[in-house]
């Protein structure tokens, strides 16, 4: 009868010295183990979408495109990015030729060819965002022909996929801006098909 009490009381013991003993500390989870709780994730979407709002990521950044976004179609060609560029430079857009810009800067022709390395040869392979360095002092040289290429003051009917810029183009000496007044236009979205517009 001794020995179980003493046996109760070795247990109890040990029980009690093993309930006080420090736990040996778990391994740290990996990350991807980790559950957030439900209020922080709420808050942490918030802030995200807080963020994003301020800085938004371009969508090749983006592991889902935004629908808000449109999807660029990967095998149309890519749009010329305008840059500011410094006095003495231009960039070419879409429906310009160097020559173009050559009559509606006054600029003499053969010089801008000459300083840019452009040819009767490459002359037609030169694309919208090339960047052309602009002579100085050389005006238009009438000897080649007159700056108009085409007469006005004259109404215009706007074909499909014209721009500002290519029609300014097919007159020579006139610009975009000049054609954007002279018909009250202040969106290219303006610019449809059919529209009879006035060439100052």
């Amino acid at each position: 009868m001794k020995f179980l009490k003493f046996l109760s009381v070795l247990i109890l013991v040990l029980t009690m010295t093993a309930c006080g003993a420090n736990k040996t500390p778990e391994p740290i989870q990996p990350l991807t183990k980790i559950t957030m709780d439900p209020d922080r994730e709420v808050i942490y979407e918030a802030t995200r979408q807080a963020w994003l709002a301020m800085n938004p990521v371009p969508l090749s950044a983006q592991t889902t495109p935004s629908l808000s976004e449109p999807v660029q179609n990967p095998d149309a060609p890519a749009e010329p990015v305008e840059t500011p560029l410094p006095q003495g430079f231009y960039q070419l857009k879409p429906g310009e030729t160097v020559k173009c810009i050559a009559r509606r800067l006054d600029i003499d022709w053969l010089k801008l060819y000459s300083m840019n390395n452009i040819s009767f040869e490459n002359e037609s392979t030169i694309q919208p965002g090339t960047v052309l360095i602009l002579p100085q002092n050389a005006p238009w040289n009438s000897n080649h022909g007159p700056r108009a290429s085409a007469e006005h003051p004259v109404n215009y009917s706007v074909q499909a996929g014209d721009t500002l810029n290519s029609i300014a183009c097919i007159y020579g000496d006139v610009t975009p801006e000049q054609i954007a007044l002279a018909n009250k236009l202040t969106s290219a979205d303006q610019l449809i098909p059919g529209l009879n517009i006035k060439i100052p």
